[in-house]
């Protein structure tokens, strides 16, 4: 499962991070309550789906993953892979991961090096071996490229560098890996930077809808698989791949109800609806 959980953020001041808004005395009114919401918005959703595995976008700190998964089903079994990047507004991405039924080989965080000067989200790649499985080792990664603020045209070229470093990165350090991408490019299926990525990774999920703006509906969140990933075990079900449509999750109109809407804590969910795709397995069972 991936998903772009927008703005979950404490609220404490962060003095390196441009997080002024999550604050109680600023116009969101960010307080303890709205911060408790927000999590068992999210929570509430996991909980639905029931994935063992969770891609995440726009989560300020570890504290605020340890607040989510206190709030999930088993909380006792959810790793948290995570790490403070560069981002300005201190947004990242991490990774959730069920330890029954996972091990981490290896975790690798990437600094992309953007046209504009300008910093962003780091990279997340993990490699992952499933327990008690005759199976391959499979790697994760979480993506959420630079987003459009101030024109697509302009910023384009920091998503095209970012697609570039990432499939430069992969082919170097986990060439011939099963490889599964998860992530908010701030692209479309037909824009240059996921183009790019179609050409070395097969698109899970294409003609699809997960965000709205100014009622237009856009695909910016994608999963890719790699080659290696259709074959042996553990495999990819292409056939699985889906937006989570959440009926939770919907307005009026279908579109997903974001938390914040112009400038105001309305209680929704996310402004993004989440992806999924099943990987399957077959676990090895020991004699009595």
């Amino acid at each position: 499962m991936f998903w772009n959980v927008e703005n979950l953020f404490d609220m404490v001041d962060d003095s390196i991070t441009a997080d002024e808004e999550f604050l109680s005395e600023s116009y969101l009114g960010w307080n303890e309550r709205v911060y408790q919401y927000k999590v068992e918005q999210i929570s509430r959703i996991i909980n639905d789906e029931k994935p063992q595995i969770v891609g995440l976008a726009e989560v300020e700190n570890r504290e605020v993953l340890e607040a989510l998964c206190n709030k999930m089903d088993n909380s006792e079994v959810w790793g948290i892979i995570h790490q403070d990047g560069d981002d300005p507004r201190g947004i990242d991405c991490a990774l959730l991961y069920r330890t029954d039924f996972f091990t981490v080989i290896h975790e690798r965080y990437y600094r992309p090096h953007l046209v504009s000067g300008g910093k962003t989200r780091d990279f997340l790649l993990v490699e992952l071996a499933i327990k008690n499985v005759t199976a391959d080792p499979f790697v994760v990664g979480v993506l959420h490229f630079p987003s459009k603020r101030g024109g697509e045209s302009r910023s384009e070229p920091d998503r095209l560098a970012c697609s570039r470093q990432l499939v430069t990165l992969l082919h170097d350090q986990y060439k011939g890996k099963k490889i599964l991408l998860m992530g908010d490019l701030n692209a479309g299926s037909n824009d240059e930077p996921v183009k790019i990525l179609r050409n070395f990774f097969s698109p899970l999920i294409t003609d699809v809808w997960t965000y709205v703006y100014r009622a237009q509906k856009e695909q910016l969140d994608h999963l890719f698989a790699s080659s290696e990933f259709f074959i042996g075990t553990p495999s990819i079900c292409k056939e699985s791949a889906k937006v989570l449509y959440h009926p939770a999750m919907q307005n009026e109109f279908g579109f997903p109800e974001a938390f914040i809407q112009q400038r105001q804590v309305v209680g929704g969910f996310s402004d993004h609806y989440p992806l999924s795709v099943t990987l399957v397995y077959q676990k090895n069972f020991l004699p009595h």
